[in-house]
């Protein structure tokens, strides 16, 4: 087994002139690091442990001392005394169930002075593996995968992973806490690590993270997209539907759309994508940038809504500006799934290292076709107040696209698998990577007239085929019907 250790243990405490500190050390064996004082300065440190005491020594000046405390995980006794050297208990009332250190302070009164103390409370010990995998293109490449968290640990490869070896791992990070003197134990652990190219079809690893405690672990997995050079073109690809959404932060009618379409996707899973274009009205939507004012114009312009918020474009064959019910929304679901069968299927991988987003694409077609591809950055959570709801879902927000207006054309033979790669840095403008996703929308030339919503039409001459999402560090592969 292929395995490497950072063991890290760096504390520095200033107090006046005084400085102390530890060196870091690389090995292989973990070595422990010095004890910690009980205290330090002006700081106690307590355990992460219900009822445990930690008793410290404080001279006083006054015979009329006193300590006021108004923590409530925390207890600080004797509250008064006499001048001298005294001992002072601090006991844990409350467990700390965060990653990071629990800081309260308690202030002292002696001799007409005010002396602010700081109780420090170990935290959990682990990380932050809200995000356990990661997603490689084909090549061969360096890869850093980050991991917050407290505590040292070994990294070690599954048998049989040969194509990915650990190369080191280093930290970053930590900070100062509230007493200004300590510094956490919390900080990103940064994996570096060796990938060969892959010619085949995917593959995973499983990285097991065994920490220097003896008893913590985790398991990450990192994914590498392979060559997809075939389909199983015996069956029938799996169809999804794109909802393009225009909407505004002004538009009251928008919070009941969004609720309907939301419905309806509950109702109908991994049947409906959503893409939503948000403007302000007034300059600065979440949706302007070049390609989204272009999409949003066109829209405005072209179609028979002009004025009317929220507009909808439905696989580019129906366009409307009223609310739709999540029955109507679900009807045209399963329209589309019936009667617009795809003839493309949607294989693809994500990976977001440093604001750098690797995307790579394979697109099967059973027919000889020339179709145009659009790749959209979605993120969710952006606003939690718009006009008509305070709760509004502003979930799929069209941020970005990494792809020409209207799609890239790419064209396809049949019973074969075209593909589609690119390297793009994140906008600045984003809010937050760890709610990004790529919507993938595949357009065909074509027509088709609904019989869910026979009043409303669309004169695009193209139609949506397929459309898949692909949340930020995974795959999709071809999907097919039942």
């Amino acid at each position: 087994m292929k395995s490497l250790a950072k063991i890290f243990f760096c504390g520095a405490a200033i107090f006046g002139m005084t400085v102390l500190f530890s060196s870091c050390t690389d090995t292989n064996e973990p070595e422990p690091g010095p004890e910690k004082p009980d205290m330090v300065g002006q700081s106690i440190f307590v355990p992460n442990e219900m009822n445990a005491e930690v008793t410290v020594s404080m001279e006083f000046e006054a015979d009329d001392w006193t300590i006021s405390n108004t923590n409530t995980w925390m207890d600080v006794y004797p509250y008064s005394g006499s001048a001298g050297v005294q001992e002072i208990t601090v006991e844990v009332l409350g467990l700390n169930e965060e990653l990071t250190e629990r800081v309260a302070g308690f202030m002292v009164k002696d001799n007409g002075s005010n002396i602010q103390y700081y109780v420090i409370q170990d935290p959990v010990a682990g990380w932050d593996l809200s995000n356990k995998t990661a997603a490689l293109s084909g090549d061969a490449q360096s890869y850093t995968f980050s991991v917050q968290g407290n505590l040292d640990f070994e990294a070690v490869v599954e048998d049989g992973a040969d194509w990915l070896t650990i190369d080191g791992i280093t930290e970053t990070d930590s900070v100062l806490l509230a007493d200004n003197s300590t510094y956490s134990s919390f900080r990103t652990y940064n994996i570096s690590m060796s990938v060969t190219s892959n010619d085949g079809d995917l593959r995973t690893a499983k990285i097991a993270l065994n920490g220097v405690d003896g008893t913590t672990s985790e398991v990450i997995e990192v994914s590498q997209f392979g060559e997809i050079t075939d389909a199983d073109w015996s069956k029938e690809f799996y169809k999804r539907s794109y909802l393009a959404k225009f909407s505004a932060t002004w538009c009251g009618p928008c919070y009941t759309a969004s609720n309907y379409i939301h419905q309806a996707m509950d109702q109908t899973p991994d049947r409906i994508e959503l893409g939503q274009y948000m403007s302000s009205g007034n300059g600065g939507g979440l949706s302007e940038w070049a390609g989204g004012d272009s999409y949003y114009m066109y829209y405005i312009e072209n179609r028979y809504f002009e004025g009317y918020i929220p507009a909808f474009d439905w696989n580019h064959y129906i366009a409307m500006e009223s609310v739709q019910n999540a029955s109507t929304w679900a009807r045209l679901s399963d329209e589309a799934v019936e009667k617009v069968p795809a003839q493309t299927a949607i294989a693809g991988m994500v990976s977001l290292a440093n604001d750098n987003m690797a995307i790579s694409l394979s697109i099967a077609s059973k027919v000889s076709a020339d179709y145009n591809v659009s790749v959209f950055l979605l993120e969710d959570s952006l606003y939690t107040s718009c006009a008509g709801g305070s709760d509004y879902p502003n979930n799929d927000i069209i941020r970005a696209e990494f792809t020409e207006t209207f799609g890239t054309p790419l064209t396809i033979s049949a019973n074969t698998v075209g593909t589609l790669t690119f390297t793009e840095t994140v906008p600045a403008y984003i809010e937050d990577p760890n709610n990004l996703h790529v919507l993938v929308v595949v357009y065909r030339e074509g027509s088709f007239s609904s019989s869910i919503l026979p009043g409303y039409g669309c004169e695009l001459g193209t139609i949506v085929d397929n459309v898949v999402d692909i949340p930020v560090n995974d795959i999709v592969l071809f999907k097919y019907e039942e």
